[in-house]
């Protein structure tokens, strides 16, 4: 227990207890107490909930629930709590983690709870929020994001150092977060679990809060609610525009200088591959921003053709040549690329003409932002006559006999589905339980390679598989005829393979947020197990594999990082080797520095101190002490690298003998004898009894007269102290 006082409400004054004081915004990042955490019963009234706690959805059955076990039990967990600040004598507490067991208690009717009070920021209390929630099974993904969101933004923490401290991957960090993109309406569609984690994130995907509102609306239907697939092909058909398909240039930036090119602009999906890895990189996901570029594209072909010259259809006269936007142009004119449906190849009118086509006038379509090619009948129709297409000159459709032959090809065609229907009919019965010939696998084979959706994951596997190049089996011109020619070279067992390989690629990707047993590749893991392929020990595999991968690149990147402070360790001693060489520029502080770098240069700095820098000599003098320099009569030496008989006596003390050594030469004679006085003979004394001889005939030692304190002797420089002084001074 700390010393941090946990005040009970009878230790408050009278009125405390009445009337709780107003409580006040956490403004104490540490309190009394130090950093020790403290253990007691907190009251409840001095408790208040968090105002960051990423949870914000409790569950009243599930508390009610855990309320009766606290009755019943009591609190088995304290609940964490900081103190925030002290009001007439009461300190008063913040919930830091264990809401849940906060609000049980309160239904409980506990005027007390257990609690872990800590000193804690503001900064550590939201991460330790974030942290331990993220432990919790009944956590929403969206309040994890918005936990998330919260600690990115106040700590100042980047999506690698969020994935450090959580223990996700990065790329789940960036999807969690876009969750936070979803606007209101959606978010409550969300919480009320209309929408999976993976189908949130479709939406989220989408930039635009009214689209949002309305693509919730049409995938979340009651009578018919979307699966995560139905809504990402609903969301990839309606709300992503394919940018290969646009007639403006796509990197231009001066289109709508608000939004810039579409190549660097966000909403693009091949800018956020962490969000969008399931989409092709073309993708434009803002319909908004898309139909104000073509709005733009479309008045600045105006302005080109009204700078040339070229007439332009719009307003009144445009929407009397074109009532409806199914309708047929009216007027006399019609539209270049419309087809021509009396051509027996449908082709337009622009193909049949070729270069003959007249200069076509510009039509803007009063029913949508688009610019038509349109030109007189009565331009083109002699030309036509000449190809063999006859053509009314005043209302722009096929001559009367056009029409009858259209409707003999009605006719026709409608005997023509009778007879294919009863032929179908016919061989339906002649083939029952008869097996696929080749030529039936090349028809299912064809079939089934076109239900794969044109640039998916899937269809690129196949073909990858197989060696097919997308401009060798899918380029046009003739499209089918070369995916035609691409299944004629496979063999019966090879189509009965490709066929098998188109089916299962279906369940090739999978969502971001799939977790439901549902995803799981059923139809995969079944042919694997027939085929006895162990699916588990190639994930097992896998897994291992990945996180080897990820040590070698965590390895990889300490490796760099060392090296990268090893040469940055080496350019700083470089360029302080560099600053100190020039002893011209050296300061006394920096003399210490110089000679750890170039210790062979001692003498030569010893020179130049006596020569122009006299300051530098009290330095010179202190390091050579420390690292066991010694002079000599050529200058400074480091000791032991001569033989001791060798070393040059200091200058001065070539025979000096101190009174010291005076006094123990004494010592030692007496010792001997040499100092002794024989006396004369005199006559014996009377005899006393002898004392016991000592046991040793060693003297007892002499006590030594105490030594007086040694004047410090000045440093032997080859130099008079007056010659430097004088320079010092002239200095």
């Amino acid at each position: 227990m700390s010393d941090l006082v946990i005040p009970t409400l009878a230790s408050a004054p009278a009125s405390s207890s009445r009337k709780k004081p107003a409580v006040k915004a956490t403004v104490i990042d540490s309190t009394a107490g130090g950093d020790k955490p403290s253990f007691g019963d907190v009251p409840m009234e001095c408790i208040t909930a968090s105002r960051t706690n990423p949870r914000k959805i409790f569950d009243d059955a599930a508390l009610a629930d855990l309320a009766a076990s606290i009755t019943k039990h009591g609190v088995a967990q304290p609940i964490l709590l900081r103190p925030t600040h002290v009001d007439a004598g009461v300190t008063f507490f913040e919930v830091v983690a264990g809401e849940r067991r906060f609000r049980a208690s309160k239904l409980a009717g506990k005027t007390t709870v257990p609690a872990i009070v800590r000193n804690l920021s503001d900064a550590e209390a939201l991460e330790i929020q974030v942290i331990e929630n993220l432990q919790r099974q009944d956590l929403h993904p969206l309040e994890e994001a918005e936990g998330f969101e919260v600690l990115m933004r106040e700590n100042g923490y980047t999506a690698e150092v969020m994935a450090e401290k959580t223990g996700k991957s990065k790329a789940y960090i960036y999807a969690s977060l876009k969750l936070c993109a979803l606007e209101p309406k959606p978010r409550q569609a969300f919480y009320d679990g209309k929408l999976t984690k993976s189908t949130a994130l479709l939406v989220a995907r989408i930039p635009v809060k009214h689209l949002q509102e309305q693509c919730v609306g049409e995938i979340t239907q009651e009578w018919n609610p979307y699966s995560t697939r139905q809504a990402a092909s609903h969301i990839e058909r309606n709300y992503m525009l394919d940018l290969k398909k646009v007639d403006f240039k796509t990197a231009d930036d001066s289109l709508l200088q608000e939004a810039g090119s579409c190549t660097a602009c966000p909403k693009r999906t091949g800018n956020q591959p962490e969000v969008f890895a399931d989409v092709s990189a073309d993708v434009c996901t803002d319909p908004i921003c898309f139909k104000s570029k073509t709005e733009a594209h479309v008045i600045r072909i105006k302005e080109v053709a009204a700078s040339q010259g070229q007439m332009i259809i719009s307003g009144a006269e445009a929407k009397k040549l074109m009532p409806n936007s199914y309708s047929q142009l009216g007027g006399g004119y019609v539209d270049l690329d419309r087809p021509n449906y009396a051509d027996p190849e449908h082709r337009t009118y622009r193909e049949i003409l070729g270069p003959d086509a007249p200069v076509p006038k510009l039509l803007d379509n009063p029913h949508k932002n688009e610019i038509i090619e349109v030109v007189k009948v009565a331009d083109i129709a002699p030309l036509l006559k000449e190809l063999g297409v006859n053509i009314n000159v005043e209302t722009g459709r096929e001559s009367e006999d056009s029409r009858a032959r259209e409707k003999e090809q009605e006719a026709k065609a409608k005997l023509e589905r009778e007879y294919r229907h009863t032929l179908f009919t016919q061989v339906h019965h002649a083939s029952l339980m008869m097996n696929l010939v080749y030529e039936d696998l090349l028809l299912v084979a064809g079939l089934m390679f076109n239900q794969l959706g044109g640039g998916t994951i899937q269809k690129k596997i196949v073909m990858d598989l197989y060696g097919w190049t997308e401009e060798e089996t899918l380029g046009y011109p003739d499209r089918a005829g070369k995916l035609r020619a691409a299944l004629a070279a496979l063999s019966p067992a090879q189509l009965n393979q490709f066929i098998r390989d188109c089916a299962l690629s279906h369940e090739l990707h999978i969502y971001t947020y799939s977790s439901s047993s549902k995803d799981d590749p059923h139809a995969l893991l079944a042919a694997a197990k027939r085929v006895k392929i162990d699916a588990y020990s190639i994930k097992a595999q896998i897994n291992a594999a990945a996180k080897a991968k990820a040590k070698t690149k965590a390895d990889a990147a300490k490796y760099a990082a060392a090296k990268k402070d090893e040469a940055a360790a080496k350019k700083a001693e470089k360029a302080n080797k560099a600053a100190l060489e020039n002893i011209e520029q050296l300061t006394p502080e920096q003399v210490p520095a110089f000679l750890n770098a170039f210790p062979d240069r001692i003498n030569g700095l010893t020179e130049f101190a006596l020569e122009s820098r006299p300051l530098f000599i009290a330095p010179i003098e202190q390091w050579a002490l420390e690292t066991g320099h010694q002079y000599s009569g050529d200058g400074f030496i480091k000791t032991g690298a001569l033989a001791e008989s060798l070393v040059t006596p200091l200058p001065g003390n070539e025979s000096v003998s101190s009174d010291e050594d005076e006094e123990d030469a004494g010592m030692l004679a007496e010792d001997v004898g040499l100092n002794a006085v024989i006396p004369a003979a005199e006559e014996p004394a009377a005899t006393t009894p002898a004392e016991p001889a000592p046991q040793s005939a060693t003297p007892a030692p002499r006590a030594r007269k105490p030594k007086a304190a040694a004047v410090p002797k000045p440093w032997p420089w080859p130099k008079s102290g007056a010659d430097v002084a004088g320079k010092a001074g002239a200095q």
